[in-house]
């Protein structure tokens, strides 16, 4: 079964306010306006997201 990282060109992770404190989440994306959608998001609301990385990604990088 494929998943949508089989098919990532980008990983965006980013970081989400919770009641706790910051929450890292990581994305795999194949499309680059998603990555420029999570700026967008960091950029209105910086008290909310805050991008930790924004790279290619190969699924080599998993499987070493």
């Amino acid at each position: 079964m494929k998943t949508a990282r089989d098919n990532a060109v980008w990983k965006v992770r980013v970081l989400m306010r919770a009641r706790t404190g910051w929450k890292p989440k990581t994305y795999f994306y194949s499309r680059e306006f998603h990555v420029t959608d999570w700026r967008e998001k960091a950029e209105r609301a910086p008290d909310l997201f805050q991008i930790d990385f924004i790279g290619k990604y190969t699924l080599e990088e998993d499987h070493g």
